[in-house]
């Protein structure tokens, strides 16, 4: 099964990404797969294809790193076309200024390839997708994504989730196996 580790967002922030994907979606660009609200979160770890059994033994680790670990707090969004030249990526990237989740983030890093599990090694950028690029996006769009305006509100995200996603053609379906509570 494929999974991942995410944050989730609160309901407030949900909406607001959901609004400006839908205005983001008055260009019926084909182009562009946009993500469901349903599926908006802040990825904090793609792990990738797992057995049933290991998920146990995935889940008994997030419980242990994340049994301490304060709520994050995220700031300051900026939308981004990712990568820059030939994007195929739109999303919103946050700051955080909460040290712990980078912590758990680099120990989940460190004890999951020590059990044998190849991850993605890039650089943690705490992001929510929106868009799915899958050919030209013209550059009037391009100025017009790059020129909207977020809210800086800051928010918490209390909740942290293993979830199974399952991939379809019109779109993926993501499955949470778990939710953590974080203080």
């Amino acid at each position: 099964m494929r999974t991942f580790i995410a944050l989730e967002l609160p309901a407030e922030n949900k909406e607001q990404l959901h609004r400006l994907i839908k205005r983001l979606q008055e260009h019926n660009l084909r182009t562009i797969n946009w993500v469901a609200p349903q599926n908006l979160h802040i990825t904090l770890l793609f792990i990738g294809e797992i057995e049933l059994q290991q998920q146990s033994v995935i889940t008994s680790l997030i419980e242990e790193l994340v049994n301490s670990c304060p709520a994050p707090v995220f700031s300051a969004p900026q939308i981004m076309l990712i990568p820059s030249q030939k994007p195929h990526l739109l999303w919103v990237e946050y700051k955080c200024i909460s040290p712990e989740i980078a912590v758990v983030y680099r120990q989940l890093i460190k004890q999951l390839t020590e059990s044998g599990y190849r991850l993605d090694k890039k650089p943690l950028r705490f992001h929510v997708t929106l868009g799915r690029i899958k050919g030209y996006i013209s550059p009037p769009f391009i100025s017009e994504v790059l020129n909207q305006k977020i809210p800086p509100l800051a928010f918490k995200s209390s909740i942290l989730t293993f979830y199974k996603s399952i991939l379809q053609p019109q779109g993926p379906e993501y499955f949470p196996l778990v939710n953590f509570y974080l203080k």
